[in-house]
This record gives C-alpha cells, structure tokens and sequence, in this order.
C-alpha cells in the first residue's frame, strides 16, 4: 500500500485554517508536515492570527503530525542546503547549473520555501525510504470530493501512475464565479511519486534530474486525471489579501489572468459546504 505524505505552509491564515486542517483530516495522508511561517526575512516569522495556535493543536492530537517553522537563510546556505540535498539523491551537473542560477537570480523568499519543502521532503525520506508519494499543500486550495474519496485507489493502481493531476478553477471574489486559466500547472499541489532522482526547485517546480538534464515531472511520466480542484484566492479582510503581495516577489495577478470569469454552477466540496452552512 504506498504511502503519502503532505507538506503544509501557512502563514495568517486565520480565515482558511479551519477547513484546511479539516480537509487534511478528510483526506487522511501517512504523515503530515505541517509549516508555520513566513519566508520572507522582513517579517516575524510565525503567524500571529491564531494559526499557528491551530496547527499545534492540531499536530498534538496524532503523532503522524509533524510542526515546522519556514527555514530561512542566506543565499550561500540556500545553495549549501539545496546542493546537498539534490546531490545526495542523484549528481546531476544540470541541478548544480539551476540551484546556482536560482541562487543568484530568485529572490529569496522563493530560495527559503525551497530549502523549506526540500527538509520536509527530506525527513519523509529519512522516515520512509524512498517508496512514498508526496504533495504541497496550501490554505486556500481544496480538491473535489471525488479526489478525497478516490486517490487512494489511483496511487495503489497495478497502471504505473506517478502523478495525479487536475484543472484549478479560480475563485478570485467569492465562492460564485471562477476562471480556469489562471493556474495553467496542472500538478500544482497535487500527488507526485516521490523518485531517487526528483528534485524540488523555486517555485515548486518539482523536476527529474539527470547528468546533464533537468525535466519536468509532469511531462516524463504517466498520469491520472482528477478533473479539477479548487483555489478560493479571496478574503474576507482585504488587508490580508494585501498583505500576501508585499512579501518576497510576489505581485498582484495581472488582468489577463483574472479575465472571463465565468458563473459557478456546480457543487464546492464538502468541507467547504460545510462551513458555508455556518
């Protein structure tokens, strides 16, 4: 039966926590990491709304629950840490190419939530070999119910899956309308196979390495196709929508890709349902 974990970053998080921790609970992964913190190095790093009161609560009541604060450093200990990391899993001349690029040109707040995944990913390894499944995990992103329901079939499958994949739609202003351009990676955040040569890159971009190339996961190996998932990127205080885009590099969405909104007329996920009751 192969196993997967997830690797959870939060930070103020205080309107989505709730039913993200209830989601983890529905889909009931091997283990959890779960990270409290910002990787930006101008802010504290912790939150402060209650969510980190939350994940603790919340890793104290099962022990397959770890808590994490982001990793944070300079650019000369995020290439020490991502060489190490990568190079101990497969030498690869492309890896030590992009993670010294990265290392010079990304800004740093991409280079801590690298280093930040690659040390969870790396106490998975530690704890179960190499033979596990992996997904990143945000606040605000929730899959279907027939994902929750039914991924554990496609990951034990006897068809050599080693990668769920699903279309974002959009919900830039509430739980009524959405766009399905927005996202165009349609593995974002979703089960990977973890393998001895996959690698995780700013910004999440997961690739295979060898010698002298680094591919895509997404288009080197086969995958199962989940439909869609859901990504509520409003809030309810627009100040901490705000705040979400004066840290690190991160700008606001351009019109481009917050254009054809389309109305939402299917069903939201139980977990939200839920909540929307409320």
């Amino acid at each position: 039966m192969s196993k997967l974990v997830l690797l959870a970053t939060y930070w103020n998080e205080d309107e989505w926590i709730e039913r993200s921790l209830k989601q983890i609970d529905n889909i009931k992964p091997d283990f959890s990491i779960i990270c409290d913190g910002c990787f930006d190095e101008s802010r504290v790093n912790k939150s402060d709304d209650g969510t980190r009161e939350a994940i603790s609560d919340f890793c104290s009541k099962q022990s397959n629950r770890l808590m994490f604060s982001a990793i944070r450093g300079s650019r000369l200990t995020s290439l020490f840490k991502l060489l190490i990391f990568g190079l101990k899993k497969k030498f690869s001349l492309a890896y030590i190419y992009w993670v010294v690029r990265h290392c010079v040109f990304t800004d740093k707040y991409r280079l801590n939530q690298a280093v930040t995944f690659n040390k969870m990913l790396e106490h998975c390894i530690n704890k179960f070999g190499d033979d596990f499944w992996f997904m990143t995990y945000d606040a605000d992103q929730f899959y279907s119910d027939e994902f929750i329901y039914g991924y554990r079939e496609a990951i034990n499958s006897s068809c050599g899956y080693k990668l769920l994949i699903a279309k974002e739609m959009t919900f830039n202003n509430g739980f009524d309308q959405y766009n399905d351009h927005y996202e165009k990676r349609n593995w974002n955040n979703l089960p990977h196979k973890h393998m001895k040569n996959s690698v995780i890159l700013p910004t999440r971009d997961i690739k295979i390495a060898s010698l002298f190339k680094l591919k895509f996961y997404a288009n080197t190996v086969k995958t199962f196709d989940f439909g869609h998932y859901f990504h509520y990127k409003f809030r309810v205080d627009s100040g901490r929508a705000d705040e979400s885009y004066k840290v690190g590099d991160r700008k606001q969405p351009s019109s481009e890709r917050m254009k054809d909104t389309l109305t939402f007329k299917g069903c939201h996920p139980k977990v939200i349902r839920e909540f929307m009751r409320k």
